[in-house]
């Protein structure tokens, strides 16, 4: 589903009749097929829901002469609740393949087939609703607002990217489909060793630039073709981007004109959660990265300032500062006074050009329970094998998989969820 978009319709030509049901690609499928199509005389109108027990994969295209048209409303069979797709001619007059596909929950359904699974993935995750496809499909609702107001900023703001309404779906989806993880780790400063425990619930998927993963979630080497060494990565279990993060990563490239290979998602889950002062600079990364965040759930504050003068990255900047007091002192007014913003639900902020070698940002502690929690995701494009490392090191780690507990309302140990 995530290699298309879906054309979704609520009003359905009278004339259309059904023709067949969609086999399933699966043949191990628990779901035995009972039903066969039945004729519609008066033909398939909005909102009805046609009495079939297949349930289907939609990964693969419709016919090249048809659209997938979805029903405008979901109904009840053997109480399970239903969603009914259908493909029509592009005349209108032409038969038809219906499906009905049992979902768990209306206002976010998932065809209980559609998950995507990776040895490296600690459980199955769920694709996206047709709802929230079309959300992201249709993104970005607004354009960019321009902020290179100050010295080395360049910023593009997407306020909102996505509408609030589908946003709030999309973040409770991610809160509630994704593993989650409290990295811990040893850090030596001054030669003194440091334990460290994140501050927030973070998790990562993705591969750098030297190796791609195949249709069937093996990884081959982007310059070869060839399966990679065993040893190549030495600790790191690098995981393909499922489809829930990896249709939004397409759209903003899409809207962007970026590449990306890495979704990094952290999760505030109170006020106490934060990320320090700190710039996506890393060597692995490209020259100038382009850093592409999203707000989802909670509102909270993102604080940007500038390196204090001295501090710029390359030869160029350091003369550019020297020659001219100006901007020195321009630099030293930014560096003292942050930029804030207010993260709602939706907005995508695009960090680029020489942004993140001259300026700092942070997501700063709160009182109270951080506006119910936080869902942030980054994209971002990672050049090396040992950015690869980095990245699972300190966003997976070794520890235990967190998940989100429904009835609790809050993260819980995956073993321990209902």
């Amino acid at each position: 589903m995530s290699k298309r978009t879906l054309d979704a319709f609520l009003v359905t030509p009278a004339a259309a009749t059904v023709k067949r049901t969609k086999k399933l690609s699966n043949a191990e499928s628990s779901t035995p097929s009972r039903a066969t199509a039945k004729k519609q005389p008066d033909g398939l109108k909005p909102g009805q829901v046609i009495d079939l027990d297949e349930v289907i994969d939609l990964s693969s295209p419709p016919p090249e002469n048809h659209r997938l048209l979805l029903s405008s409303s979901i109904g009840k069979k053997s109480d399970v609740e239903v969603l009914s797709i259908a493909a029509f001619g592009r005349d209108g007059k032409s038969d038809a393949e219906v499906v009905s596909i049992p979902v768990t929950d209306p206002s976010n359904a998932t065809a209980s087939c559609s998950k995507d699974t990776h040895t490296n993935y600690p459980f199955p995750i769920p694709r996206l609703s047709f709802t929230l496809h079309r959300a992201i499909s249709d993104s970005p609702i607004k354009e960019p607002k321009i902020l290179n107001h100050l010295p080395h900023l360049d910023l593009l703001s997407f306020e909102p990217y996505i509408g609030i309404k589908d946003a709030r779906e999309y973040g409770e989806f991610l809160r509630r489909e994704l593993p989650f993880y409290r990295v811990e780790y040893k850090l030596t400063r001054f030669g003194k060793e440091t334990d460290i425990k994140t501050p927030r619930f973070t998790t990562v998927f993705g591969v750098d630039e030297t190796s791609r993963f195949t249709s069937d979630g093996n990884m081959i080497e982007t310059s070869t073709g060839k399966p990679i060494a065993k040893n190549k990565y030495k600790t790191a279990k690098p995981r393909p981007i499922p489809s829930c993060l990896d249709e939004l990563r397409k759209s903003v490239e899409a809207a962007t004109g970026t590449v990306y290979n890495y979704a990094l998602v952290n999760y505030y889950a109170t006020g106490s959660d934060s990320i320090s002062y700190h710039s996506d600079d890393e060597h692995f990364l490209e020259k100038e990265p382009a850093i592409a965040s999203f707000s989802f759930l909670g509102v909270r504050d993102f604080l940007m300032k500038h390196k204090p003068p001295g501090q710029a990255k390359g030869k160029a900047k350091a003369a550019e500062e020297a020659q001219d007091p100006a901007v020195t002192a321009e630099i030293a007014k930014a560096a003292g006074s942050p930029l804030k913003f207010a993260l709602r639900p939706g907005t995508m902020i695009l960090m680029r050009g020489t942004t993140q070698s001259n300026w700092l940002h942070s997501i700063p502690k709160r009182a109270g329970d951080g506006g119910g929690g936080r869902i942030n995701i980054t994209f971002r494009r990672n050049m090396t094998v040992a950015g690869t490392e980095n990245y699972y090191r300190y966003n997976v780690g070794t520890g235990k998989v967190w998940k989100w507990d429904e009835g609790k309302r809050e993260m819980a140990l995956f073993a321990n969820c209902n």
